[in-house]
């Protein structure tokens, strides 16, 4: 081992404040620290592998920031200088992977790079609204099902939360050939959102977190890391956007534009000016969010009935069966009086009238 065969531990240096010296999971930990000076300095004397990597998760889990963290080795002679552990010193509170956004595609990027074993970071403006269906509460469909199947065929998530969550399950097209057919689940949106939560909370080496990505850090030309709003700077070797439609998005409601990522939601305006001023090209996408009704208002005896498949077809293949409660479908139509209110208003739509300009996907998810 050379030189370092002359050293017997690891002594990590944080200078903190008095409110930050309880650490989670070490217990006598405090008892065995000597403070040194005004600022208070922590010294974990001669500790092994397994102590210093408690020691920089628990670190990680108080949010301390790397810039306050110092590690060296303690020398086994007193009249030897200790030796400092820069590489040590630059990992702790850095992530291996970013992910920007909560949403369907990165609840499977973070859950995916984690599998990987990189450090992964989930940053969202709210933990509450991960896996939140703001659109339309089924998942799958012509197209779509295959896509669900093949993310589940390499372990990714979304299966196994509509299949925890769906309330039908039906086979699309099943008079026609295997090819054409598509799986498709409608999903109780609560639900469906609290099994998203569940399994990335269930997933090793994912870290979750709450806060708006402003700008991007980039050093020699490769990002190195996120700022957010309220000027934390967090470092990651890689960064993944999946902004949905938080990135510069705008609400139309008839007459009426709104800044936002969805209902009640601020957009990602700082992160949009970063993309650009890096000289990426933005364009916008478009959406629509089906109208939610109230049951208690439809005639529902007027309705023609469509059931789910007997028994219900699981997404994942890793679903042994369905265990909800299974509820049918109903179909209406619409009628002239319907067509003429929508003629007498089309000048208020603003797709009509020339307000969105962007092409969207057909349905979401």
């Amino acid at each position: 081992m050379g030189r370092h065969s002359e050293y017997i531990g690891i002594v990590v240096i944080w200078e903190f404040r008095l409110d930050e010296l309880v650490l989670p999971g070490f217990g006598d930990l405090p008892r065995r620290l000597s403070p040194a000076g005004a600022g208070r300095t922590l010294r974990f004397a001669t500790l092994g592998g397994a102590d210093v990597a408690r020691i920089m998760g628990s670190l990680h889990a108080c949010k301390v920031h790397r810039d306050r963290l110092r590690f060296t080795a303690n020398p086994r002679q007193a009249s030897r200088a200790s030796l400092n552990s820069a590489a040590m010193s630059e990992s702790c509170g850095r992530y291996d992977v970013i992910v920007i956004g909560g949403g369907h595609a990165g609840s499977e990027a973070a859950a995916a790079a984690a599998r990987l074993g990189a450090r992964t970071l989930l940053l969202t403006h709210k933990r509450a609204t991960i896996g939140e269906m703001s659109c339309n509460p089924s998942i799958g469909g012509l197209g779509k099902g295959h896509l669900v199947r093949e993310i589940d065929a390499l372990d990714g998530v979304m299966a196994r939360a509509a299949d925890l969550a769906g309330i039908q399950f039906r086979i699309l097209n099943r008079s026609k050939g295997p090819a054409v057919r598509g799986p498709r689940a409608q999903a109780d949106r609560k639900l469906y959102r609290a099994a998203m939560q569940r399994l990335l909370a269930e997933t090793p080496g994912l870290e979750i977190r709450e806060g708006a990505a402003e700008d991007l850090l980039i050093e020699e030309g490769r990002v190195a890391g996120v700022v957010l709003a309220d000027g934390r700077v967090l470092s990651s070797a890689r960064v993944i956007l999946t902004t949905g439609t938080f990135l510069r998005g705008l609400i139309h409601i008839g007459d009426e534009k709104i800044a936002a990522g969805r209902a009640g939601e601020a957009p990602a305006e700082g992160l949009a000016q970063t993309l650009a001023r890096l000289g990426f090209r933005l364009g916008r996408l478009k959406t629509g969010t089906p109208p939610r009704l109230d049951g208690r208002t439809i005639d529902w005896k007027g309705l023609s009935l469509q059931p789910g498949d007997e028994p219900p077809p699981p997404f994942s293949f890793m679903t042994a069966r369905i265990e909800n409660p299974q509820l049918p479908c109903h179909i209406t139509e619409t009628t002239p009086k319907t067509h003429r209110l929508i003629r007498d208003n089309l000048s208020r739509s603003p797709l009509y009238r020339g307000d969105i300009v962007g092409v969207g996907p057909r349905y979401c998810p």
